[in-house]
């Protein structure tokens, strides 16, 4: 591949960011759930455009906001390759995992 080619490549390429701390994604954001969220997601990884963002129950239980939970549920739809809603999807992810597309 040329380096142009390259560079075209990875421009066009959506980035995925580790979500600072203390953030939570927002309705209408894609994360990108891998096993660094989820044991669930180490063989493989899926898209997630985020509908609903609420803390574990133990986070809810000691009182903690979403952004400061360690586990969060989200609610949200499984994209495809082609960014198409794929299936409805209620996941529970670890905070400090979560990639989002900047």
């Amino acid at each position: 591949m040329t380096n142009a080619a390259h560079t075209l490549l990875s421009q066009s390429l959506p980035r995925y960011e580790a979500l600072p701390t203390g953030q939570v994604p927002t309705a209408g954001e894609v994360v990108h759930l891998t096993g660094r969220a989820s044991p669930q997601f180490a063989r493989e990884s899926i898209l997630l455009q985020v509908v609903k963002v609420e803390p574990s129950s133990v986070d809810a239980s000691r009182g903690r906001s979403p952004a400061r939970a360690g586990w969060l549920y989200l609610t949200g739809w499984e994209l495809d390759h082609n960014r198409r809603h794929r299936a409805e999807r209620t996941v529970l992810v670890n905070a400090a995992g979560l990639l989002v597309r900047r």
